[in-house]
């Protein structure tokens, strides 16, 4: 499974959603709806909270990707998420993300049955195809004998 191609999808980073998750996170911020704000602070544009690409899930079939790994989507919850930066994601760019399968472990529950452990990374290309942040995630499927 390792090297799976699990999805790709493209999503431009918009001001209202990146307004939506700054109010989420309670942060008021002036940079995240003032440019000029935004550049007083180093951006070259109004920046996107840190876990701005948790809205990629909006942008793929998350049925689709659990089926073509061979998990149930009953039984799987994700175990931890975890971002890497090259550079700010800013308002107006537009991500083009490809989520492969890195690693597969199973091990026994302790509870009795099996566990696997799916970690899936994303790199997520800005429009001139440099990447700006990978993002990992582990999916667990619990349960499995």
């Amino acid at each position: 499974m390792i090297g799976t191609l699990v999805d790709e999808y493209t999503f431009a980073v918009e001001p209202g959603k990146v307004l939506e998750l700054a109010r989420a996170i309670k942060d008021p911020a002036a940079r995240y709806v003032d440019a000029g704000a935004a550049r007083e602070e180093g951006f070259t544009g109004v920046p996107a909270p840190l876990t701005y690409t948790v809205v990629a899930g909006h942008h793929r079939d998350a049925a689709a990707a659990v089926e073509l790994l061979g998990l149930d989507i009953a039984r799987v919850v994700v175990g931890e998420v975890g971002w890497e930066y090259e550079r700010p994601v800013v308002v107006g760019d537009v991500l083009h993300g490809r989520r492969t399968v890195v690693d597969v472990k199973r091990k026994a529950g302790s509870r009795g049955g099996g566990m696997t452990f799916v970690t899936l990374e994303t790199e997520f290309l800005d429009a001139g195809g440099d990447v700006v942040v990978r993002q990992r995630e582990v999916l667990i499927e619990t349960g499995r004998s």
